[in-house]
């Protein structure tokens, strides 16, 4: 299986405001931010490429669209799988990140 990563840009922005609130020094929060999104990121989407795409212990909304995992015990990654089946070859499966929180919803 080929396995893609993507994120919406809504969900960058996302990161990149979390991140800036949670930054200890408020002077380079803005810098500090962006470097770990970056790290983030990459990190991300090689851990989505090592699972497939099916994070252990992601919880599915009640839509069972969306799926909500816990990447840091500060951030949560909201994101959404589909698959793509190719006649004689191998399923493409797209994993978009479509958004980061600080909680569940709810919690």
């Amino acid at each position: 299986m080929e396995v893609r990563v993507t994120s919406l840009p809504e969900a960058l922005a996302e990161l990149l405001a979390l991140l800036e609130a949670q930054a200890p020094n408020a002077a380079t929060a803005q810098q500090d931010a962006l470097a770990t999104a970056i790290t983030y990121q990459a990190d991300l989407e090689q851990l989505f490429v090592e699972n497939e795409g099916e994070m252990p212990g992601a919880r599915l909304e009640q839509n069972r669209l969306r799926r909500w995992w816990q990447y840091t015990d500060r951030l949560w990654v909201v994101y959404e799988v589909t698959d793509r089946r190719r006649r004689f070859r191998s399923t493409i499966r797209t994993v978009t990140i479509v958004g980061f929180e600080a909680a569940l919803p709810g919690a």
